[in-house]
């Protein structure tokens, strides 16, 4: 089982590497920066969904809340933009 918390560890790393990479080029690209940045900010919801239904993790209020103001702020900037 540590082998496997390792790949885990080493996958995310590289996921966020790419993942920064990616935005780099977006706003290279001439994408508003604001946008980019709030729209990064939605694998904030992806963390929550993946820690309760895939870990098994307790999802407080709080938390949930906090990923559903992401994620209707990602609609907001997809409609509005």
């Amino acid at each position: 089982m540590p082998y496997f918390g390792l790949m885990l560890l080493l996958g995310s790393a590289v996921i966020h590497v790419f993942a920064y990479v990616i935005i780099l080029y977006v706003i290279r690209m001439g994408a508003l920066t604001s946008y980019v940045g709030a729209i990064r900010e939605i694998s904030v919801v992806f963390e929550t969904v993946i820690g309760i239904y895939f870990l098994k993790e307790k999802g407080s209020k709080l938390r949930i809340l906090g990923s559903v103001v992401v994620e209707f702020g990602v609609i907001v900037i997809k409609f509005a933009g």
